[in-house]
């Protein structure tokens, strides 16, 4: 994932296809942040590329600021905003 910027999030439901804001998405990976540069929804997974930050060791995680939400199932229901969310590493 992270060694090429690339990054994905699977959710349970269909998402509503749309490009979304990227600075809604960040992460703690191998011991550094990144910061999404693009976002997309497509099927049920929203992916981008992103670009490593600074040192920062703890666990992998992702964050969803959803600062608006604008990750929406097909029925137009937003995602809550979640932290810390266990990132796999691939």
């Amino acid at each position: 994932m992270f060694a090429t910027g690339v990054w994905s999030v699977t959710f349970d439901k269909p998402l509503e296809p749309a490009t979304l804001a990227a600075g809604n998405w960040d992460f703690r990976a191998t011991g550094s942040t990144f910061t999404a540069d693009t976002a997309v929804a497509a099927g049920s997974t929203v992916s981008g590329t992103s670009t490593e930050g600074a040192e920062n060791p703890g666990d992998d995680s992702v964050n969803y600021g959803a600062a608006p939400a604008d990750v929406l199932s097909l029925t137009a229901l937003p995602a809550a905003a979640f932290t810390d969310f266990p990132l796999v590493v691939t």
